[in-house]
């Protein structure tokens, strides 16, 4: 499939009269073949997931960072033609594995994998289902390219990807219970505005605070007792007028009203003390606990 030639390359120095030469392996596929990016520096320029440790391409999708209310989505695992490119476009074929692969059927789809005519990427598209279990365990389909009547299976080194998917978020940072203080500021539960615990805390409220926030999945702001915020040790972001008047809080609870409204019923929390009641916006130190003859 693979031949290595030896090139020599001379360069003529003019001025000292000097030829410096130097040989170089060079891949010649004289077979057409498929394979995930991996086997050439400028694959992982492109495409940096390729795991030597694992010989596999690993992906890894977490529902948690999707449009809150998403249930399924299409992955696009990255293809490579190791080869010629052609005038028309080519089926890649695959398996999946049953050791390495822990999703059920009904959880996964592969709906197709090619290489397009011209192209030396293609892709390989897999369509993942949100079910209840991704919130506490992690989902893995593993896939190994076999030969097809367009392209045979390339090494088999970079045959395999692992495509892994939860719906689990960042935690929030625990080197201070201040962090802590973030969720209970915007969230009304149980807990108190300025405990330092996560006793209420749920991912799904915590999904809700970022959405509505605009804050990216990584991002955790840090509550002290000025009332101000942080990006762990990044310099100090001006919200402090913000969160003394509530507009932060207002976000919130448009963002959960809003959520209510398209979906037909409040968003609920789905762990903690408050597991399977509706997320409320904390608005002012006044607010009571409106569960509080059923949660204590």
């Amino acid at each position: 499939m693979k031949k290595l030639f030896r090139n020599t390359f001379c360069l003529l120095l003019a001025v000292s009269g000097l030829v410096a030469c130097q040989e170089q392996e060079v891949e010649v596929f004289d077979t057409p073949s498929a394979s995930f990016p991996g086997i050439s520096v400028a694959d992982r320029q492109i495409y940096t997931s390729y795991s030597d440790a694992y010989k596999a391409y690993n992906v890894v999708y977490s529902f948690a960072t999707a449009p809150m209310g998403t249930e399924k989505v299409v992955i696009e695992i990255p293809l490579k033609l190791n080869g010629m490119p052609v005038d028309y476009d080519r089926e890649v074929s695959w398996e999946v594995a049953t050791q390495g692969t822990t999703a059920a059927k009904e959880h996964f789809n592969i709906l197709d994998a090619s290489i397009p005519a011209g192209e030396i990427y293609g892709k390989m598209r897999v369509e993942i289902i949100k079910h209840a279990n991704l919130d506490n365990e992690s989902d893995s389909v593993t896939v190994y390219i076999k030969d097809s009547k367009d392209l045979v299976a390339g090494p088999k080194e970079f045959a395999k990807a692992v495509l892994v998917f939860n719906n689990t978020l960042p935690g929030i940072p625990t080197a201070s219970s201040h962090y802590y203080g973030t969720y209970n500021y915007f969230i009304l539960s149980n807990s108190s505005k300025t405990a330092g615990n996560l006793k209420a805390y749920s991912p799904n409220a915590h999904k809700a605070i970022l959405e509505a926030m605009g804050w990216p999945a990584g991002f955790w702001g840090r509550y002290n007792q000025s009332n101000r915020y942080d990006i762990y040790n990044k310099p100090y972001l001006a919200f402090y007028d913000a969160l003394r008047t509530y507009t932060w809080q207002a976000r919130l609870k448009a963002y959960l009203e809003k959520y209510e409204q398209e979906h037909g019923e409040p968003l609920l929390h789905n762990a903690g003390t408050c597991k399977g009641l509706p997320v409320t916006a904390r608005m002012s130190d006044a607010d009571k606990w409106p569960y509080a003859d059923v949660v204590e």
